[in-house]
């Protein structure tokens, strides 16, 4: 989320578990899709969970219609200089609208725009 975030992303989807390795993500930037193998599928189930837990809904509760405002630390590159790149702390706010129909279904988030 913080990735898509950071790219102006308008929407991002977590594709549905299939028979492959990874689970496809993709998001939208200025009204082209950009696809990628993004997590193994067998760790589909903690992501979903995950954002559950995040909404502050029951694990396993369908479906998920709600709006994720949640602040982490991040670390970031702060500089990069003669082969040294230097990492720093800064608090983030991500605010995006979860929907899902059920755990085996897309997941699509929207950002939230203040």
């Amino acid at each position: 989320m913080y990735e898509a975030q950071q790219t102006h992303a308008t929407e991002l989807v977590f594709g549905i578990a299939s028979e492959g390795e990874y689970i496809w993500i993709k998001h939208k930037i200025e009204g082209q899709w950009y696809e990628y193998a993004g997590i193994p599928s067998r760790a589909r189930p903690d992501v979903v969970d995950a954002l559950a837990r995040l909404a502050e809904l029951p694990v396993g509760q369908f479906p998920i219609d709600v709006v994720l405002d949640v602040k982490c630390r991040i670390k970031d590159i702060a500089s990069i200089s003669d082969n040294a790149v230097n990492l720093a702390h800064r608090n983030v706010r991500l605010r995006w609208t979860v929907k899902m129909t059920s755990a085996d279904a897309e997941c699509l988030l929207i950002p939230v725009c203040d």
